[in-house]
């Protein structure tokens, strides 16, 4: 063998080892799956709801790290704007959803963009509510596929017209299409197709279905076996909903489990506030895991949710409660940090990476973060300071004169302000 073909044969065994090295690093990195249902407040199984079915849903709960202190904003397109930029809403523009009147920023580096700009494939399935024109829609800020509603629920303005959550009309990367089905269904369907075309390949998935916000439209077959137990019709309905998502989550972790991708998967799940308040306020007696409030109210019904964080293959303590202080804006600087992901150059978070508090919990009254909620009604400019809420350690500061601690008042129902003018 000549010198010149030694040479071209080692080049040829050196670039092989590092087409393996790359493959195998690929291989490694956990996929991500961010599922953010609706206005459903802690309407599952495991938070004590004896009312919905969602053996699926608490069964994947069981085997993750609950995130039992997390906190969303109190409004739709807030939280989801926290989610996508790691910072407080009112940064991105998109503070509040006010049919659709602010919308998150497009020079805003989002999460999917991170994921994208480190190797992933991105999708987007189901609500985004940040924006339906260029440059902020999701195609427009990260994901390489969408298929989702416009506006922020079916049949507001900007959604195709004739919706009804029933072979609607979606947008598949811009292009309106019809689908079959169910839109919860739909949402999962093209979530899984996506993931089995893309299973040879690190992706992060948005999977943001629409339920349960207005409308409360769901088969009978879901809702009927609440109405006949004696539940209020619109909270049947809502409770039926909760239900076909359950067996949604189950069809997605078959596909994990057939694509050999569930134990290097990281899920996690919430929704995006407390309930929308059309069926509780028809029901005096409803349940709301003791916490006073809905969706935009500022007591801890209206932002603490349920959260949980599913990894098999990453020992993040399966099987446990963690009470750390957690926000929506946490997650994108989280997932990278458990990805070892490099956060983005020149983003500043607001959030913070829980990665470290999941092996050693951070005891509330051991933390001295402090965060702030916001619903801003804008025809009511006289009452901004009264739509606020502040979180430090276990105290909960309200309208900035109403104060209670959280471990000893889970209700919020008496007011120490007087008692503990320091703290306020």
């Amino acid at each position: 063998m000549t010198c010149d073909n030694r040479l071209s044969f080692l080049l040829i065994v050196l670039l092989a080892a590092l087409v393996a090295m790359v493959c195998t690093a690929s291989a490694n990195e956990p996929n991500v799956i961010v599922i953010m249902t609706d206005d459903q407040g802690n309407n599952v199984g495991f938070q004590g709801n004896p009312h919905v079915t969602t053996p699926h849903i608490d069964m994947l709960a069981e085997q993750s790290v609950r995130l039992t202190n997390f906190h969303q904003m109190p409004m739709c397109t807030a939280s989801r704007a926290g989610l996508m930029s790691g910072k407080y809403a009112e940064q991105t523009g998109a503070w509040r959803t006010s049919l659709g009147r602010t919308m998150m920023r497009g020079d805003t580096y989002t999460i999917a963009e991170a994921f994208r700009d480190n190797g992933y494939v991105t999708g987007q399935f189901g609500k985004w509510h940040l924006g339906d024109n260029w440059p902020m829609r999701p195609q427009d800020q990260g994901f390489d596929e969408v298929v989702g509603l416009r506006c922020g629920a079916v049949g507001q303005i900007a959604d195709y017209w004739g919706n009804d959550y029933f072979d609607d009309t979606y947008y598949h990367n811009g292009q309106p299409q019809q689908y079959e089905g169910y839109c919860t269904d739909v949402f999962f369907n093209e979530a899984i197709r996506f993931i089995k075309e893309k299973k040879d390949k690190p992706f992060f998935v948005y999977l943001a279905p629409n339920i349960t916000h207005l409308p409360l439209k769901v088969a009978e077959k879901y809702s009927k076996p609440h109405i006949d137990a004696g539940i209020d019709e619109k909270l049947a309905i809502l409770y039926g909903m909760t239900d076909n998502l359950d067996e949604n989550v189950g069809r997605l972790m078959v596909c994990l489990n057939e694509t050999g991708l569930a134990e290097n998967t990281i899920i996690l799940m919430t929704t995006d506030d407390g309930v929308q308040g059309a069926a509780i306020s028809r029901t005096p007696d409803y349940w709301n895991m003791g916490l006073r409030g809905k969706k935009g109210s500022q007591e801890e019904g209206g932002h603490r949710v349920f959260s949980f964080l599913h990894w098999p293959a990453g020992n993040v303590g399966a099987g446990t409660k963690n009470d750390t202080l957690i926000s929506v804006q946490d997650v994108y600087p989280s997932l990278l940090d458990l990805c070892g992901l490099d956060a983005p150059k020149n983003v500043e978070f607001s959030g913070r990476s829980f990665k470290p508090y999941l092996e050693n919990p951070l005891d509330p009254e051991d933390d001295d973060r402090t965060i702030f909620f916001y619903y801003f009604n804008p025809k009511k400019l006289d009452q901004r300071q009264n739509q606020t809420c502040v979180i430090w350690k276990n105290w909960r500061l309200i309208a900035n004169e109403q104060l209670y601690d959280i471990s000893k008042d889970w209700m919020q129902e008496n007011d120490v302000a007087a008692e503990y003018p320091e703290v306020v």
